[in-house]
């Protein structure tokens, strides 16, 4: 299981022998991803890692959809949002033109029978210049060059220092996006990796080198793991863009003094204070651990080099529950 820049970077060594710094933007239909990547002798070393979750080529499309309902309510008086099936379809022009907009200055939108109006259908046309588009769309990359800047900022680098831009994702086609970053040296080409097909090869590159008995990678955690106690109390274990594989525990202080097995539950987020959390599994500490123990249990998290999440319980003298010894797959990979 590998997450999809790294791959990316992955396909990227392939190609490059030299000693190389670089910046992955994966920037596909819902998701955005930065990495930071060294690349040596075919050899990727993730440095640090970040993103988006709710950015992708999908919001795009919404704000030109938009823009089109805006207009033709403008012109005709008649309100699109309610009806499902039309909005659907004016998603799939909206993409279809921002496509042909990566390649054309100017694309003219034309949907047949989107409303009837005085017992007539009526369609929606516009025309959509580049720089509309390109104005429409500038918050958005304007948060991809955000998460990035804080990537660079984790790693304590400068984009001066960073030798390419590697572009992945079909978003990433868009000419607002490659000349929002001309302060990097340089941005690949399709011919160094090809934005749709660049995860695929890296993911394939991993699976050969694997067969052989090597990965050629050094990945790391890209969000916080943290552990979550009864009464909502949250600690984190292992931190974002820490090394894997890696071995962190925590002491499990201040557990309630139930007369019955504690839940912890394990979970990715991107902090402990984010309500949007991917629970991955839970640790029942048992009563007699907690009770004349001499001491506080506490909870050891040992990540894999495949994200293999393994969990033990561990007494105050050092002894192991088996029965709380539990596997578990870390998310977002």
């Amino acid at each position: 299981i590998v997450n999809e820049p790294t791959a990316a970077a992955l396909a990227y060594g392939n190609l490059r022998n030299p000693q190389q710094t670089v910046l992955i933007f994966d920037l596909g239909g819902g998701t955005f991803d930065a990495t930071l990547m060294s690349v040596e002798n075919r050899e990727v070393k993730v440095l640090a890692t970040g993103g988006d979750s709710f950015l992708g080529g999908a919001n795009f499309d919404a704000l030109i959809a938009e823009r089109l309902v805006a207009d033709f309510q403008e012109r005709h008086g008649i309100n699109l949002r309610e009806n499902r099936l039309v909005m659907q379809r004016l998603l799939f022009a909206a993409e279809s033109a921002k496509i042909a907009l990566s390649s054309v200055e100017e694309r003219h939108i034309r949907i047949p029978c989107v409303a009837q109006k005085d017992g007539r259908f009526v369609d929606l046309e516009h025309t959509l210049t580049r720089e509309a588009m390109d104005e429409l769309c500038f918050q958005l990359v304007e948060r991809t060059a955000a998460a990035c800047d804080d990537v660079l900022t984790r790693a304590g680098m400068k984009a001066e220092e960073i030798d390419e831009l590697v572009l992945v994702g079909g978003q990433t086609r868009m000419p607002a996006i490659r000349s929002r970053f001309t302060q990097f040296k340089r941005y690949s080409s399709e011919k160094d990796v090809h934005p749709e097909l660049g995860v695929a090869i890296g993911a394939a590159i991993l699976g050969r080198n694997l067969a052989r008995g090597v990965s050629g990678l050094a990945d790391v955690v890209p969000m916080p793991i943290s552990v979550m106690v009864p009464g909502g109390g949250t600690h984190e274990v292992i931190s974002a863009n820490a090394q894997v594989p890696c071995t962190k525990s925590v002491t499990l202080e201040g557990l309630p003094p139930w007369q019955a097995p504690v839940p912890i539950a394990i979970f990715e987020s991107l902090d402990t204070t984010s309500i949007e959390r991917e629970i991955f599994g839970t640790v029942h500490v048992p009563v007699e651990w907690r009770v004349g123990a001499g001491g506080s249990p506490s909870l050891q998290l040992e990540l894999g080099q495949d994200f293999t999440l393994k969990a033990r319980l561990l007494a105050p003298d050092g002894r192991v529950a088996p029965a709380t010894i539990v596997e578990m797959r870390a998310g977002g990979r």
